[in-house]
């Protein structure tokens, strides 16, 4: 769950992974996810329209971005199992 300073109109999600051969964090899938306006916290659910599923045990790095493709919030996590 994430608080929104401003209104978002658009928004996305994206999947950053940790690469261990090159020991970097790089690309691993995005997708739009729709917000309502008056919405002021953005709960993750997933529906038919996205894949928020991790199909590897490993660390990643989630981001919520606007619709210029600015960070509003992001996280480091890791799965231990799927």
């Amino acid at each position: 769950m994430v608080k929104s300073d401003y209104e978002l109109v658009d928004a996305h999600i994206q999947f950053d992974n940790l690469n261990e051969c090159k020991k970097k964090i790089e690309f691993y899938k995005k997708f739009d996810y729709m917000i309502e306006p008056e919405m002021r916290y953005v709960l993750f659910l997933k529906n038919e329209d996205i894949d928020l599923k991790f199909e590897e045990p490993e660390f990643y790095r989630v981001f919520l971005l606007d619709d210029n493709d600015k960070t509003v919030a992001s996280v480091l996590i890791e799965i231990v199992s799927t």
